[in-house]
């Protein structure tokens, strides 16, 4: 293991809520400083804008000392302290939205220079296909999913007489939430907003046994699935449990219990899909969720979902959740040994 300095740059931060540690400080950017960023990414104007759109009083500075082998590793880990102070100052009523830079210091400790790097929060990595072969199931279960929303697109645009009544309003406030979930841009949120449109058009308003209900309908429906069972449900359901009753919804190796609930997505993606098609199948003869469902288990004829929407993702093309991307600048920050022991005078350890 060995010893790391990293440094990320703010702006929004006040003055009266900024604090240090034996091994952590919030403090100003001086000028020296910010002139330095300025032309070391004079090469990366979009990247130097979060110094020079700004007065340098609002820039600020937040470092960390941290024990890691790599840097990456280290960069991981900053950040993540990083996140859980700023999830704390949010719960102050007088601060507003912290504004982070993509560009960090990473300083090995025994080093006079910093490298320079760009994190970004993560997202999904998609392998690419070896042929076109590998995904022709895919693309036909996306084409009928697309063709099972051309209703859906009426419901949205007002033009549909069910577009403000029963099934038909769930069915737009559903997507809706699935939407902000999906714009959130956080595997967390993602999976809460997605499992309660999921359970808005599984169980509609009814307010008991709702585990029970999904663990009963979504295996009726996907009967031509042997992967969806009461227990596969259920296993979702004390996941979606866990991220909205105990705030489980985000994992952190520095946070002993968390969970990583992207790990789900992927299964709540297949069955809002089907559901989704399901209840628009039914929007010309149901009022509700509840009769929806009733009247479709009772019938004589069991409703089957169009067999593409079965498909689930290939693993040609798998997609597989990135906790950050770090791109190398292959930028110095000169004298940061200086940096750490002057400019920015972090309290000895």
């Amino acid at each position: 293991m060995r010893d790391w300095n990293v440094v990320f740059f703010l702006r929004g931060w006040p003055k009266l809520r900024r604090f240090r540690d034996a091994h952590y400080f919030v403090a100003d950017v001086i000028e020296p400083i910010r002139e330095q960023f300025t032309q070391a990414l004079q090469s990366r104007p979009d990247l130097a804008r979060f110094f020079t759109d700004a007065p340098s009083e609002e820039v600020c500075a937040c470092g960390f000392r941290v024990s890691a082998d790599e840097r990456d590793a280290a960069l991981g880990i900053a950040h993540d302290y990083l996140h859980g102070i700023l999830s704390g100052l949010c719960l102050l009523p007088d601060i507003k939205p912290i504004k982070s830079s993509p560009v960090c210091l990473c300083h090995l400790s025994n080093e006079s220079d910093a490298s320079i790097v760009a994190r970004r929060s993560g997202g999904w990595a998609e392998m690419n296909p070896k042929s076109p072969a590998d995904t022709i199931a895919w693309a036909a279960r996306n084409e009928t999913y697309f063709r099972g929303l051309l209703t859906f697109f009426d419901l949205a645009s007002g033009v549909h007489t069910k577009r403000d009544k029963g099934l038909g309003a769930q069915l737009q406030k559903a997507a809706r939430l699935a939407h902000a979930g999906v714009r959130s841009e956080h595997f967390g949120l993602e999976f809460i907003a997605k499992f309660a449109a999921m359970e808005s058009l599984v169980c509609g308003g009814e307010h008991r046994r709702k585990g029970e209900k999904l663990k009963e309908r979504v295996p009726w429906l996907f009967h031509g699935d042997p992967q969806v069972t009461a227990d596969s449900v259920g296993h979702l359901w004390e996941a979606r449990s866990r991220a909205v009753h105990e705030a489980n919804a985000e994992f952190s190796e520095q946070v002993d219990g968390t969970i990583a609930p992207q790990i789900h997505l992927d299964e709540i993606d297949h069955l809002l899909a089907g559901i989704v098609v399901f209840a628009i199948a039914h929007l010309d003869s149901e009022a509700s969720v509840a009769s929806l469902w009733q009247n479709a288990m009772a019938a004589p004829t069991r409703y089957k979902l169009p067999s593409e929407l079965l498909t689930r993702r290939p693993a040609a093309i798998a997609r597989y959740p990135v906790s950050q991307m770090v791109e190398n600048l292959r930028l110095r920050f000169k004298n940061a040994a200086h940096l750490f022991e002057t400019c920015l005078n972090p309290p000895a350890a």
